[in-house]
């Protein structure tokens, strides 16, 4: 947990409580610093905080993640590509997480998501359902193949990535 007086560096991960969040038991927080045209290692700096955020979750043995999309002025497709490349990274050398949540609520985002769980794991494996997520029920993938984890979320309708 964070303490009093504790200063984020970039590249780094922390942990909160939830505060009136009645939807998750933590927050987990990856650190980076605003998108300068990719001459300030801002790739690396993404990938490793949220490594580092994926190793927080794993240390509580948290079975479900929700990763929001980059923003700070990121190109939606260098964020997803690298937030999606970490995230793969992790689950195949250290922990296998049973439901990865990806949640945005812009387009392009989403979009960029999307395209890339498609190429992972192909255009039959990544469905798009219309609603509200409240009102659409994620499967756990206890059920379904551990092949593909992952959940797309955005605020309009839902992407459900299974296998």
């Amino acid at each position: 947990m964070m303490k009093s007086g504790f200063k984020p560096i970039t590249a780094d991960a922390f942990m909160t409580k939830p505060g009136q969040l009645k939807t998750c038991s933590h927050i987990i927080y990856a650190v980076v610093r605003p998108w300068q045209g990719g001459h300030q290692d801002e790739v690396n700096h993404l990938f490793t905080a949220v490594s580092k955020s994926l190793e927080i979750a794993a240390s509580r043995k948290l079975s479900t993640v929700a990763i929001a999309g980059v923003d700070w002025g990121f190109p939606a497709n260098v964020g997803c590509q690298t937030l999606l490349e970490a995230v793969a990274e992790f689950q195949t050398h250290q922990h296998h997480f049973v439901d990865i949540l990806l949640i945005d609520n812009r387009d392009q985002v989403v979009n960029h998501f999307h395209e890339n769980l498609t190429k992972q794991f192909g255009k039959q494996h990544v469905k798009i359902l219309s609603g509200h997520p409240t009102e659409i029920p994620v499967p756990s993938t206890a059920t379904t193949s551990r092949m593909c984890p992952f959940h797309l979320i955005d605020m309009r309708s839902v992407i459900i990535s299974t296998q």
